[in-house]
C-alpha cells in the first residue's frame, strides 16, 4: 500500500511540474515589478507562434529619462530582426502594468496594447526595417 501511495504522490508531483514548465508566463513577475518603477533590466521571451516559427524578444528597461521611461525591445523571427525605441510617459507605463498584470500569458489585451504603443511613432521608433 505504502508503495502505491508514493508511486501516485510521486506520478501527481512530476505531472504538477511538467503543467507548470509550460504555463511560463509571457510577462514575468520579474519583468512587470521592474517595468512599473522603470528600473534598469533585461530579459529575453522564446515561443513558437501559431504558423509554428521561432520567435524571441529581448526586452530591454534603461530607466526614466526626461520623465520618460526608456524601453527598448528586438523581435527576431525567420531571421528578421526589428528593434523598438520607446519613450513612455507615467501614465502609459501605468496603462501596460494594468494590462499585463491582467494578461500575463499575452493572449489578448496586453499583446494589442502594446502593438498599439510600437505603431505610434510618437511614442516608439523601429531603429531598423
Amino acid at each position: 500500500m505504502k508503495k502505491i501511495f508514493v508511486l501516485f504522490f510521486g506520478m501527481l508531483l512530476m505531472s504538477g511540474v511538467i503543467v507548470f514548465a509550460e504555463d511560463k508566463p509571457f510577462y514575468s513577475y520579474m519583468f512587470v515589478n521592474k517595468f512599473m518603477h522603470c528600473l534598469p533590466s533585461t530579459e529575453n521571451v522564446t515561443y513558437t507562434d501559431a504558423e509554428g516559427n521561432q520567435v524571441s524578444i529581448k526586452r530591454v528597461l534603461r530607466g526614466w529619462k526626461e520623465s520618460k521611461c526608456q524601453y527598448f525591445e528586438t523581435v527576431t523571427q525567420n531571421d528578421t530582426k526589428k528593434d523598438y525605441a520607446c519613450k513612455l510617459s507615467r501614465d502609459q507605463v501605468s496603462e501596460l502594468i494594468g494590462v499585463m498584470q491582467s494578461d500575463p500569458n499575452g493572449e489578448g489585451a496586453a499583446v494589442q496594447t502594446w502593438e498599439r504603443y510600437k505603431k505610434n511613432t510618437e511614442v516608439c521608433q523601429v531603429t531598423n526595417e
